[in-house]
């Protein structure tokens, strides 16, 4: 998958940086006649820039987990388009309290148009509901719990069952790591109480493991989204999931540990059964065809 964005010249100076370190590091054990001697011999040049691209290419992360795919199977519901932003205020609006909205129109006209965007997706930060829900360490301890109010809203307004009902804790759920610092990072800059984001509902991703999805979209500019995050959107754009043999969705920036012993191999998921919505675990290195994860684009 190609990267969504190519390098900008601030990476690529960076890294510049580490070569140049490297290189008088080594060279600073040579004379300035012996240096120039290498420079001006073309053929030692060209080998020169064939062993650093083979050196480089080999020191470039790969990602594990790139045959965890099956053939996707399932779809979205037939005919649906992503909410327009003005309906998710609206519903944004009747369920949350007092939530700022007044910086969503200036953060609309500040997102790149992405092809493989299903649309523009407002969603809560954590601080705001943590503000609003009173919950301390909305990124850490407490974020179990803010996902249980989130399905309480979700259960006011639909069928919905929540198949690890009593484990909506730090010892089972956690946001990734990689994925808590960006998202920190990223409320932290926006204004406002929400974060308005060009985002995939599960198509980009359907078929991968939850951990595959996550490999790549961490790598090309994305962030997989987590079970807040997806609970969200799926209160403002309920028609998303609403019967069997549609596409279902994974919160691959989420880790799930089943036993509660430090073994974070699992990830969680939304899905629907037995004519309702549901959320559950499965795990993070198994591709279904069933199932998609939730990814923003990132970059304005």
């Amino acid at each position: 998958m190609s990267r969504s964005t190519l390098m900008t010249v601030g990476q690529a100076r960076q890294i510049g940086s580490f070569v140049i370190d490297a290189l008088k590091t080594v060279l600073n054990r040579f004379g300035f006649a012996m240096v120039q001697r290498m420079i001006s011999d073309t053929n030692w040049v060209s080998d020169f820039k064939q062993k650093f691209v083979a050196l480089f290419e080999a020191l470039i992360p790969t990602n594990p987990y790139i045959d965890e795919r099956v053939k996707r199977a399932w779809f979205y519901p037939k005919g649906w388009k992503s909410a327009t932003i003005e309906e998710q205020k609206a519903r944004l609006i009747k369920l949350f309290k007092r939530i700022d909205l007044s910086q969503v129109d200036a953060l609309v006209a500040k997102v790149k148009a992405q092809k493989l965007a299903d649309g523009l997706a407002v969603i809560p930060k954590l601080a705001y509901l943590a503000e609003l829900w009173n919950i301390t360490d909305p990124y850490g301890k407490g974020y179990g719990a803010m996902c249980e109010k989130l399905f309480e809203l979700i259960a006011a307004s639909r069928s919905f069952y929540n198949y690890r009902a009593g484990q909506m804790d730090e010892q089972h759920i956690r946001i990734m790591e990689d994925v808590r610092e960006q998202l920190k990072k990223l409320e932290a800059e926006t204004p406002g109480d929400v974060l308005v984001l060009s985002f995939n509902f599960g198509d980009l991703y359907a078929g991968f493991s939850p951990r595959n999805a996550r490999f790549e979209a961490l790598n090309n500019n994305q962030l997989p989204l987590i079970t807040a995050q997806v609970a969200c959107l799926l209160l403002t754009m309920p028609d998303r999931l609403t019967a069997y043999g549609q596409l279902f969705v994974d919160c691959s920036g989420d880790e799930w540990d089943w036993s509660a012993d430090g073994d974070w191999t699992d990830s969680v998921y939304f899905a629907f059964d037995d004519g309702q919505l549901v959320f559950d675990d499965r795990r993070a290195g198994y591709p279904d065809d069933d199932c998609g994860t939730v990814v923003a684009f990132l970059g304005v």
